[in-house]
């Protein structure tokens, strides 16, 4: 799964997956699995908000699909080996 890949639980996955916002640590952590780099993820600042002591980045609708779908390859592929 994604989620084990990447280190979060498959909650997290789920409610990013279902709101499109995801904390940074999370974003960061789905980045490097996907090897993605996270610095050159452009969003506009006011999808940069506040959420008690951590910041939380909105993730485009067509980034979600990419990650879900590259992160279930990678789990599909993953099982495999396992």
């Amino acid at each position: 799964h994604l989620a084990s890949v990447a280190g979060v639980s498959t909650r997290t996955i789920q409610r990013v997956e279902a709101s499109g916002i995801a904390s940074a640590g999370t974003a960061q952590a789905l980045c490097a699995v996907l090897d993605l780099n996270f610095a050159e993820i452009e969003l506009p600042k006011q999808e940069f908000r506040k959420q008690d002591s951590t910041t939380a980045i909105s993730i485009s609708p067509p980034m979600l699909v990419c990650l879900v779908f590259v992160g279930g390859i990678m789990g599909f592929t993953l099982a495999q080996f396992l």
